[in-house]
């Protein structure tokens, strides 16, 4: 059984995970919570000290906790962040299973959904994730011994690009909505990229109002920014994109 460590994703406030799905999450472990005074019902609805209260339980268990509850919530914290969830998706998607079709899917949702109804996938996934950490790599390289002569993308090109990264964003429920910036300085053309990052849940001031909701926030990409050496040509996160059957980087027969 993996060793007990509080979950992280529920350090946050009220309203950080969908309640409803906690809710379904831990009624098979109802009569633990009961022996705990804490009463879990197909009916239960969280109000903030509820949450409070579960969360300190589940950061305290006792010696009669249910070793399949420990280990739900080590693999549902494990990957309950932006790359936990990337890996989950691509678990998936290899596994021929359909995405949950939630509107309002966080990396938390998402992990706890998957214990839920595949609970191995989960399990892979992370353990997958484990075993690669620290010792993956991507590497894009031209499929010519020399480098061809290097060919600045068009606005054709530019708009295609974001086309394919918006289907490719919102299949991962980070929503559309993308934006491709190219600078070029010198001998070195740099693609900034924005995108739509995952869900939150969090509590927002409006006024003078304190309110819970799900927010998508905007991101960039700065570590994983498409930079182009053009004397060698060597693609970095614009890769998909940057051979063509003629041998030409960039191809304006790129299909939106």
């Amino acid at each position: 059984m993996p060793a007990f460590r509080s979950p992280s994703f529920l350090n946050n406030d009220f309203g950080s995970v969908d309640l409803d799905l906690l809710r379904d999450f831990l009624l098979p472990f109802s009569d633990y919570f009961v022996a705990r005074n804490f009463t879990i019902s197909a009916d239960t609805s969280f109000d903030e000290d509820q949450f409070k209260k579960l969360a300190r339980l589940l950061r305290t268990p006792t010696r009669s906790a249910p070793s399949e509850l420990i280990e739900a919530q080590f693999h549902i914290d494990e990957v309950a962040n932006d790359r936990g969830m990337e890996s989950l998706i691509l678990a998936y998607s290899k596994a021929g299973i359909p995405l949950p079709t939630d509107d309002e899917l966080t990396p938390a949702d998402l992990a706890m959904r998957t214990w839920m109804r595949h609970p191995e996938l989960l399990r892979r996934s992370n353990y997958e994730r484990i075993a690669t950490s620290q010792r993956s790599f991507r590497h894009y390289m031209n499929r010519h011994e020399k480098p061809m002569p290097f060919q600045l993308p068009t606005t054709v090109v530019i708009n295609a690009m974001e086309k394919r990264l918006s289907t490719f964003n919102r299949d991962r429920h980070r929503g559309g909505g993308t934006a491709l910036w190219m600078h070029d300085v010198g001998d070195v053309l740099a693609f900034v990229v924005r995108r739509g990052e995952n869900l939150k849940r969090g509590e927002f001031i409006e006024g003078e109002k304190s309110r819970y909701q799900v927010q998508r926030p905007a991101g960039y990409d700065n570590h994983g920014r498409a930079t182009q050496n053009a004397a060698e040509a060597i693609a970095d996160q614009s890769g998909t994109f940057h051979s063509s059957g003629d041998g030409r980087l960039w191809s304006e027969s790129v299909q939106a």
